[in-house]
């Protein structure tokens, strides 16, 4: 197996790899901040998990040479790892603005609607570029949802978790421009800078979330 010769997918490669070092860490922190309501625990880190196996398939997509029918497989179960994270994270929000109840009932929607656009990129030509659309539609609630809850509550982990959903809608809205690049001692192209600027926003997102969980814990505790 041959290393990919192409300057940028070898730093869209290298991203990708770092990002699902994050995403795994990210996941893995909510796994334990997220013992006293094990469900909205579960949604979360099964969310981050999901997008750090997504970024893990990518770098191995991006960094390897491979057949184009090979290449094809590979991008199906990536395509699914991140269409059902981003579900995920749609379930967590609901259930952090509507309770409980109203994110159970969303969580079977979002599995189905992920199951529906991984036949859909198989479908169609230009599947990630499909996917940036997804996302940038999800993150766009997200921050609207996230940005109401830190305007009525006023807490930072809101804010902090707003703050993550907006730099990964930016991260989604700079992957649909292919003509973007960015050289930082390495040449990146859009995807690279996708990767860039969603490894904050997962951080951002993270910290907010694992505040929201501590306070949630206190009042679980009664403290």
């Amino acid at each position: 197996m041959e290393l990919n010769p192409v300057v940028t997918e070898q730093t869209t490669a290298a991203s990708d790899a770092v990002l699902a070092g994050i995403g795994l860490a990210c996941a893995l922190w909510l796994r334990r901040a997220g013992r006293a309501d094990p469900w909205r625990g579960n949604v979360w880190s099964a969310a981050f998990g999901l997008a750090s196996l997504g970024a893990l398939l990518g770098a191995v997509v991006h960094g390897l040479r491979w057949s184009p029918g090979a290449e094809a497989l590979l991008w199906r179960p990536l395509y699914l790892a991140l269409a059902l994270s981003i579900g995920l994270m749609v379930v967590g929000v609901v259930d952090e603005v509507w309770g409980r109840p109203a994110g159970r009932r969303t969580l079977p929607a979002v599995v189905a609607a992920g199951l529906g656009f991984h036949l859909l990129t198989v479908l169609v030509p230009r599947g990630f570029l499909l996917f940036a659309v997804v996302e940038a539609l999800a993150m766009g609630f997200a921050v609207l949802a996230c940005g109401w809850l830190t305007v009525r509550d006023r807490r930072a982990s809101f804010a902090l978790m707003t703050a993550g959903m907006a730099v990964s809608l930016l991260a989604a809205l700079a992957q649909t421009q292919h003509s973007l690049s960015l050289t930082v001692v390495w040449e990146f192209d859009h995807n690279g800078v996708f990767h860039l600027i969603q490894m904050p926003g997962l951080i951002l997102l993270a910290a907010g979330l694992a505040g929201a969980f501590r306070a949630r814990g206190c009042a679980f505790n009664g403290e």
